[in-house]
């Protein structure tokens, strides 16, 4: 959550290492669909926070 918003604050992603968020986001979707699948909320809500919260980092690398 800080890096998130330190990058919306500020637009700066050069320090970032897009194959490190690429991975991040390709950990937390399992989790999510893990979550999904067991209809279990307590690893369905966190792991979906973080997932959004990684794409969101990763996109910003991406356009900036």
């Amino acid at each position: 959550m800080p890096q998130a918003v330190k990058i919306f604050r500020t637009r700066q992603t050069e320090d970032l290492s897009p194959p490190m968020w690429i991975l991040q986001v390709m950990g937390f979707a399992p989790w999510v669909t893990y979550g999904a699948t067991s209809q279990n909320w307590p690893l369905i809500v966190p792991n979906a926070i973080c997932f959004l919260l990684a794409c969101f980092i990763l996109g910003m690398k991406i356009l900036h």
